[in-house]
């Protein structure tokens, strides 16, 4: 069994769950009816032709849910060698060099390496009954690709300054509150957990300044939200329920920093609720995580601009659902 074949089931299992969300069953349904009305008198049956069906519907659901668990163990493996190499849990002995003993480079172990899937579409219009079906044949849990679009000419540091000073930032296990020590105390850290994993000093000052603006720009709350609350509302939108973080739920944004590799990664949660407020309890809750990384190589190339133009890059990130 190779990965490709893996890859080749997940997208054809993943379109065919597309396609019984979109016409909510009812083909299936009708086919059933025919079968039964013609092999009714031979005592043949039908169920099994359906069974295999369900079965690899319910293979598709596991195969997204083992993707969004090795991303997430991806990051939370980096963050705990970022913590043990530079942050609070490195031991007072000298260390190897990073990575010595590990063999692989960090972009080998922990970039993103997710296949292609196909992409789902939103639910279709449905009243509130409908919706609740829909939502229970829902997966589990979802891996949805995304670019990430990177120049320093775009920086809004205002609002970054805004996003920062009411968030948390843990950098190699090292948490910084922006409330106490607002942008400048974020942008050094990260300058610091730069200068830790890598040699920046053939670069100028101000160009691990704005690689380390340009990570925290990705990761604030304005932009990762954006990214993950734009698919939570393609895929849930409903004129009679109503989508909205739960902002006191939302985790500290983190960033791992390794040589050859940034991550970053931020949590929001989404709650759905009858737009009618009836009912106390939610009909359901997201947990949405953003999630990226970016070579070094790549984010010193952004650092820099040839006459007044910046560099760009695009470069690949995921949005991680949770459906409860």
């Amino acid at each position: 069994l190779q990965w490709g074949d893996i890859e080749a089931d997940l997208n054809d299992r993943t379109q065919a769950l597309v396609e019984q969300r979109v016409t909510g069953g009812s083909e299936d349904e009708k086919l059933r009816a025919m079968l039964m009305q013609r092999v009714a008198a031979s005592g043949f049956d039908a169920d099994v032709f359906f069974a295999s069906k369900s079965a690899l519907h319910s293979i598709a659901f596991e195969l997204q849910r083992v993707l969004v668990d090795v991303e997430s163990l991806h990051f939370s493996s980096a963050a705990l060698l970022a913590s043990v190499l530079y942050g609070p849990q490195r031991p007072p002995l000298p260390l190897l060099q990073p990575l010595d003993w590990l063999g692989p480079t960090a972009e080998q172990v922990f970039a993103c390496k997710w296949p292609r899937l196909p992409e789902l579409p939103e639910l279709p219009s449905a009243d509130l009954a409908q919706f609740r079906q829909l939502l229970g044949a829902f997966p589990p849990a979802l891996l949805i690709e995304r670019k990430l679009h990177l120049c320093f000419s775009e920086l809004d540091q205002y609002q970054d300054e805004k996003d920062i000073g009411r968030d948390e930032i843990i950098v190699n296990g090292e948490g910084i509150s922006g409330a106490r020590g607002g942008y400048a105390a974020a942008v050094l850290a990260l300058q610091t957990a730069l200068s830790a994993s890598e040699d920046w000093s053939t670069e100028a000052e101000e160009a691990k300044e704005r690689a380390a603006q340009l990570l925290l720009g990705a990761l604030n709350r304005t932009s990762s939200g954006f990214a993950a609350f734009e698919e939570v509302l393609r895929l849930f939108d409903c004129e009679d329920v109503i989508i909205s973080p739960a902002s006191a739920e939302a985790r500290p944004l983190e960033v791992v920093m390794l040589p050859g590799l940034c991550l970053g990664r931020a949590h929001t949660q989404y709650i759905i609720q009858r737009a009618d407020g009836l009912g106390d309890a939610p009909l359901a809750v997201i947990d949405a995580v953003f999630s990226f990384n970016v070579e070094t190589p790549k984010l010193r190339r952004l650092t820099s601009r040839a006459g007044t133009t910046w560099a760009t890059e695009e470069v690949k990130a995921a949005v991680l659902l949770r459906c409860s």
